[in-house]
């Protein structure tokens, strides 16, 4: 159908998410390669530091070499 006003551009649309940036450490604990993969990727476009680990034993080694964590992701 024709309308009389212009599309609204993306700048302008409100309803789109807001994607958070972060700047935290965040410890990232999961066994399945490509979860942790993806999940790795996305915390870090949206600014956060991201350690890994496959499981519980490397995780609390990683995390003992740390100064801090601020976020523990695990299943």
């Amino acid at each position: 159908p024709r309308i009389a006003e212009s599309p609204a551009t993306d700048e302008a649309r409100s309803d789109q998410p807001v994607m958070s940036k972060g700047n935290e450490i965040v410890l990232l604990v999961e066994d399945d390669d490509g979860v942790r993969g993806l999940s790795r990727r996305v915390l870090a476009k949206c600014g956060y530091t991201v350690l890994v680990a496959r499981d519980g034993a490397e995780a609390v080694r990683i995390a003992s070499q740390q100064e801090r964590v601020d976020l523990l992701i695990t299943d």
